[in-house]
């Protein structure tokens, strides 16, 4: 196996390099440049919503997130188990993560302080060995910062109560550091394989939600209208621990579809960014 790990050795192969984005490190840098947006000043934010499709899909959405905001030494990553592999709550917690773009180093003092932070939360490998949805972040990251280290978080179904659990702990380990230091970043995609039209209705309390700075909000949005948005669980998390740190101001930079590449409207994936602070 691509990511077949032998005894004590934490590093990460890449998963789905040269098929979500490109191998070959000078494409895939350029292409992130063009992805992003540039503005005139950018600023320090504790929070961040992002996408994780293929680039040629969101790569465009992820780049209002991320051209925006400075790239602190230290990001939190947290994204859903696509794969059902591994602990519910699973922390990479040494090592490092290979890119096209060179070697992420894992931020082991991060990780360490949340497994002792967040209950019945333990190093693991297992479910990100083939998990997409923090890898495709990780050259956005280093494209604006490659000195940046990361603690990558998989998350699996979760009861409302223990997002509000996990949040609080993710909390208390970056009050330790602070906005400018460190940053977190929720890795969700949008509505599923329904219409364009059907989605942009669908998203829409969702996305209120995320603005609203409203983790309990979204829970329900989702649950209640049957949203397939698959990171609901980590960007819930994440909106939890913004309002435990007073962070209350949500912004919807960005939102899209995958029919906007196909020129498929009639069954899209759709996007979304936004920044917390």
């Amino acid at each position: 196996a691509v990511n077949e790990r032998k005894g004590n050795d934490w590093t990460r192969e890449t998963a789905v390099a040269g098929t979500f984005y490109p191998k070959d490190p000078e494409k895939l840098d350029s292409l992130v440049e063009e992805y992003c947006h540039h503005p005139e000043s950018k600023i320090d934010t504790p929070v961040i919503v992002a996408p994780h499709a293929g680039y040629i899909y969101s790569g465009k959405i992820a780049g209002e997130a991320y051209g925006r905001v400075n790239i602190p030494n230290l990001v939190f990553l947290l994204c859903p188990n696509h794969s059902g592999m591994g602990k519910k709550i699973s922390v990479w917690s040494q090592g490092v993560w290979k890119s096209p773009l060179g070697d992420v180093k894992v931020h082991e003092e991060a990780s360490q302080h949340f497994l002792e932070a967040c209950r019945e939360t333990e190093g693991d490998v297992e479910a990100h060995l083939y998990e997409h949805a923090n890898e495709v972040h990780l050259p956005f990251l280093q494209h604006f910062n490659p000195d940046v280290q990361i603690v990558p978080i998989t998350l699996g179904p979760l009861l409302l109560d223990r997002c509000h659990e996990v949040g609080r702990a993710l909390a208390s380990v970056f009050k330790t550091y602070g906005v400018g230091k460190a940053l977190i970043v929720a890795s969700t995609d949008m509505s599923h394989y329904i219409s364009a039209e059907a989605a942009s209705i669908q998203d829409k309390p969702a996305l209120a939600a995320i603005e609203g700075v409203d983790p309990d909000g979204l829970y329900r949005a989702v649950v209640d209208n049957d949203i397939s948005m698959c990171g609901f669980i980590p960007t819930t998390v994440v909106l939890a621990a913004s309002r435990e740190m007073g962070f209350t101001t949500g912004k919807l930079l960005a939102y899209g579809n995958s029919g906007e590449t196909t020129r498929d409207f009639r069954s899209v994936v759709a996007y979304a960014a936004a920044r917390i602070s």
